[in-house]
């Protein structure tokens, strides 16, 4: 029996204290985004931060990275230079043994601050794109889970082939059906964005922001939308 496809839209309202977003498929809510005017999230943002404290009872770390809190950083969310393994992997598994006071750092919120917390972080950097993620530090080739086996198999044969010589590329779901030109021109793209940050990185002279995610709306459409969405609805009388 072949599975109904349901129609997909997407739904934008704002009002003066926040911005929601709604993701339709039928009549279900699939996916919900809410984001508060005049303060935009963190998430996303790369920072050169310094370290402020290490605390190993906790195998963490307090960050400086120039926002209003020093922002937390777990030992599971560092990552561990290649002269610091051996063939079995990382050799250090307490934080202490990897960042001492004073070091830079460089450093991406995962998770905004909450009332007296404040930013997660994370050293295992990720620059998102329409069809593909780079993962600078890492080597690895992922495919979306959402797409069937078939299609995976296909973005995965592509992803091998256009992989960059330093980093690890993620295809995303938007990819499917995507040719490996548009998926080369994705990749040209986000190897010279972080080409760019690299740049700026060797600039800064302390806890600086060095690349500013999109605001929440750019961010799900590029995250979000597809060909496979029939109507965008906003609210006539609200601007995003």
């Amino acid at each position: 029996m072949n599975r109904r496809i349901m129609s997909k839209k997407m739904i934008i309202s704002a009002d003066e204290h926040e911005v929601r977003i709604a993701v339709l498929e039928g009549d279900s809510v699939v996916e919900l985004y809410f984001g508060r005017r005049g303060k935009q999230s963190l998430v996303g943002n790369i920072y050169s931060g310094r370290v402020q404290n290490v605390l190993p009872g906790l195998n963490a770390a307090f960050i400086d990275i120039g926002e209003e809190k020093n922002a937390f950083l777990y030992m599971d969310e560092v990552f561990v230079p290649p002269e610091l393994m051996d063939d079995s992997g990382p050799v250090p598994q307490q934080i202490h043994k990897v960042l001492k006071p004073g070091q830079s750092v460089i450093v991406q919120v995962i998770k905004d601050p909450i009332k007296s917390k404040g930013p997660r972080l994370t050293t295992f950097i990720s620059i998102p794109g329409r069809f593909l993620v780079l993962m600078p530090y890492s080597s690895g080739i992922g495919v979306s889970r959402k797409l069937d086996n078939k299609e995976r198999e296909r973005l995965r044969e592509i992803a091998h082939k256009i992989r960059p010589r330093e980093g690890g590329i993620i295809v995303r779901t938007a990819a499917k059906g995507v040719d490996d030109s548009t998926l080369k021109r994705d990749l040209k793209y986000l190897t010279g964005l972080w080409s760019k940050i690299k740049r700026k990185i060797g600039k800064v002279r302390g806890p600086e922001k060095i690349f500013q995610e999109l605001d929440l709306l750019s961010r799900v459409l590029r995250d979000t939308y597809s060909d496979d969405f029939e109507t965008i609805i906003t609210d006539p009388n609200q601007s995003c």
